[in-house]
């Protein structure tokens, strides 16, 4: 009985620590899928554009004011809705961006650069900023100008350009081979690389800076005179298909989260530059619609294609909660950002923000906060949950 008194305290201490083993594999046990590669804008960009010459990059203050690091160049308070899906996953870190990634980095990469878009040309104007018929500079010191019928405009005719140096589409595509390169030489030839990212996820959120950054920015591009809002609509989505077509075919991916673009009029952005009144911009809206219906058709197509019968390509509605019912969500501010913005869009550098993020929808002028990103990515979840059934 003595003995047995004296062992009882380390039977509790065992039963103790292995029961708290089994919670720490349970918390960080294997991610929902072998790796996950991210495509995209600012949505999602986590610091791919902070060494590269352009003005499109937030690594600075209020950005990252209740994220872990500070600001690291993500576009919103905390979180992306990325890293939220990246965690749900079960992935204990974030995907690095792909300018920090090394040779171990198998588990993912986050190709995302804002300001891109999936037709190259966008993202590269040498403007910063529209704001109704006016384009403004960053110096007057190289200001050139010209008259069209809405008014003066200005035109940054010596600077270097403030978008400039940002990564489109086609160059994230172009990115993905170097990992890919990488994996080859790590796992040992090229049909077992295939194998790997075969059981990869692929995110691609990207499309809203081909209509804010080119459609409608007619000062700097032909777009809007070139083609009709459904004939653009087309040209994006046929570019756009042939991307993912290209990551099935050349590195076997397989599953496919794209998403829409959403009411991008009712941005606080879109609200001050393209609508008066503060009013939902319905022009952006209905264009972004007439996108986001081809591109839905697209998939649709891709996925009974005999040519990628082996892949699932998922249409993501991703702003369905948020449009519909905001303040349900406990949502109280749907048309101001939180942060102090630069002509509604960025936030001004070291700007006192807003104290009650949780009730704000934007952060700044154009991206959530990430208490809305929480939201969308609730969404992500159970999109992720059906394509990973099929």
């Amino acid at each position: 009985m003595e003995m047995e008194a004296k062992t009882k305290p380390w039977l509790v201490l065992s039963l103790f620590l292995l029961a708290a083993n089994c919670m720490q594999q349970c918390v960080h046990g294997k991610p929902r899928v072998s790796c996950f590669f991210i495509f995209g804008d600012s949505f999602s960009d986590n610091g791919n554009n902070n060494n590269r010459n352009t003005n499109a990059k937030s690594n600075y203050s209020p950005y990252g004011i209740d994220f872990s690091r500070g600001p690291t160049g993500r576009f919103t308070n905390g979180q992306t809705e990325a890293d939220i899906t990246a965690a749900r996953l079960g992935f204990r870190n974030s995907v690095p961006p792909y300018a920090n990634t090394s040779g171990s980095d198998i588990m993912g990469v986050n190709y995302a650069s804002a300001a891109a878009g999936i037709r190259p040309e966008t993202g590269s104007q040498r403007v910063l900023f529209m704001y109704h018929s006016f384009l403004i500079c960053l110096s007057l010191s190289s200001i050139s100008f010209w008259y069209d019928i809405e008014g003066f405009v200005f035109q940054c005719s010596r600077m270097p350009p403030t978008q400039g140096e940002i990564i489109s589409l086609e160059e994230q595509i172009q990115n993905h081979r170097d990992i890919y390169n990488r994996l080859v030489k790590k796992l040992g030839g090229s049909n077992k690389a295939k194998k790997y990212l075969s059981k990869c996820l692929y995110y691609m959120r990207i499309g809203t800076n081909d209509y804010y950054g080119n459609y409608f920015l007619p000062q700097v591009f032909s777009t809007s005179r070139d083609f009709t809002t459904d004939q653009y609509a087309e040209d994006l989505v046929r570019r756009y298909s042939r991307y993912m077509k290209i990551l099935h075919d050349v590195y076997e991916a397989r599953k496919f989260l794209v998403f829409d673009l959403g009411r991008i009029g009712c941005t606080p952005y879109a609200r001050a530059t393209y609508a008066r009144r503060r009013r939902c911009a319905e022009e952006v809206n209905d264009a972004a619609l007439y996108f986001d219906r081809k591109l839905k058709s697209e998939l649709e197509q891709l996925n009974s294609d005999k040519l990628s019968a082996d892949a699932e390509f998922m249409f993501v509605n991703s702003t369905t909660k948020l449009d519909t019912d905001p303040t349900s969500l406990g949502f109280t501010v749907v048309d101001t950002p939180c942060c102090p913005t630069q002509l509604n869009l960025s936030c001004i550098e070291n700007g006192r923000p807003c104290s009650n993020r949780d009730q704000y929808v934007y952060w700044d002028g154009i991206h959530q906060t990430q208490a809305a990103n929480e939201i969308t990515a609730d969404i992500t979840s159970d999109a992720i949950t059906s394509l990973l059934r099929s």
